[in-house]
Order: structure tokens, then C-alpha cells, then sequence
């Protein structure tokens, strides 16, 4: 496979990741609030946790997307947002529950 097209898909494998880990901190309360419905106490606390610890490490999965995209030749870069320009947008739906 080409260099740039490997390089482009793990770049947007990384922006993927990092979307997950912001959301999953954004909406900690509610993983709280789902956790402790199903869990008891200390078991509840441990999901938060791991929720929280992943998503500070998501700062690790910024900081190699911004590695690789640093590391593109301008032509791969150029290749890459054309990419992104033709991924099909996310259906706008209303909020989940």
C-alpha cells in the first residue's frame, strides 16, 4: 500500500479515538449515572475511573496524529483532506436517550 494513504488512515483512526475519549469525558456524568444503576458502589467507581484514565490518554493519541501529520509530505496532505472531504457526513439524529 502507499505510504501516504497508510498514514491518512491511521491519522483518522487517531482524530476517531480522540473523539471518543472527549466525549466519553464530557459526558462522565452519565457514565456515573448508568454505572451506579448497574454496579454497586466500588464497581461503579471503577468504570468512572477507567473512563477518566482513558481519556487523559487520549492526549497520547493526539499527540501521534499530530505526529504523523506533521511528518506528510504537503502532496500526501492534500491527499488526506480530500479523503476526509468525501467521508459521508453523520446523519443528524436528536439526542440519544
Amino acid at each position: 500500500p502507499r505510504r501516504g494513504l497508510v498514514r491518512a488512515l491511521f491519522a483518522l483512526i487517531q482524530a476517531m479515538y480522540l473523539i471518543f475519549y472527549l466525549s466519553g469525558l464530557a459526558h462522565l456524568h452519565d457514565v456515573d449515572r448508568v454505572a451506579s444503576s448497574f454496579l454497586p458502589g466500588w464497581r461503579a467507581l471503577f468504570i468512572v475511573d477507567a473512563v477518566l484514565v482513558t481519556g487523559a490518554v487520549g492526549g497520547g493519541a493526539l499527540y501521534c496524529a499530530t505526529a504523523v501529520l506533521v511528518s506528510l509530505s504537503p502532496p500526501e496532505r492534500r491527499d488526506l483532506w480530500s479523503m476526509v472531504r468525501r467521508l459521508p457526513a453523520p446523519a443528524a439524529s436528536g439526542p440519544v436517550g
